[in-house]
């Protein structure tokens, strides 16, 4: 077996370069690669795998009503009496004195549901008002009045389907996030 050396001496002497310049290119290295070269190249991969790993991570991460909607489910799920039994918005208003805004009839609500009491509970850990509300049927629903200081306006109305088996709808009223909670299975 032919040494380096023996092939590169018969490849030269195959395009006749003269001793000097064969001595030359015998004697030459590759460029010497930066000393910094070797930082670029780690740099560029942490920050590759860096952004990856934030992307999946904003990707993963649920939107803030999302949240709120999967929280307002457990709640929901967990089915607490009332602390304050009431029909009047108004009269729960008065009963519930630790809240920082108004208890109010959401305009964007089924106006057929009928209240039956309220209690305190949180939302993404703001104060709120769960209030037990039920149809002309019997069927129960929770609705959630709280006020959070993180979120931007909300148009309209967005229900969210949880496979819990809950279904709640998000929207705001003023300064203050509803969220209606019900089983799936009365809609």
């Amino acid at each position: 077996m032919k040494s380096l050396e023996s092939h590169l001496n018969d490849f030269y002497e195959g395009i006749n370069l003269e001793s000097g310049e064969l001595s030359e290119v015998k004697g030459s290295r590759p460029p010497e690669t930066p000393n910094w070269l070797p930082f670029l190249n780690a740099a560029a991969v942490i920050s590759i795998i860096g952004l990856t790993v934030l992307g999946f991570y904003l990707q993963l991460k649920p939107q803030p009503w999302q949240q709120f909607a999967e929280e307002i489910a457990w709640n929901h799920e967990k089915g607490l009496e009332t602390e304050f039994e009431t029909q009047s918005y108004g009269v729960l208003q008065k009963d519930m004195q630790r809240l920082d805004f108004s208890l109010i009839r959401p305009k964007k609500m089924r106006k057929d549901l009928q209240l039956a009491g309220g209690r305190y509970c949180s939302v993404d850990k703001c104060i709120a008002a769960q209030l037990r509300l039920h149809d002309p049927t019997g069927n129960p629903y929770t609705l959630y009045q709280f006020k959070h200081p993180k979120t931007e306006a909300l148009s309209g109305l967005v229900t969210f389907h949880l496979p819990t088996g809950t279904d709640v709808t998000l929207w705001r009223e003023g300064e203050v996030i509803m969220g209606l909670a019900q089983d799936k299975k009365r809609l």
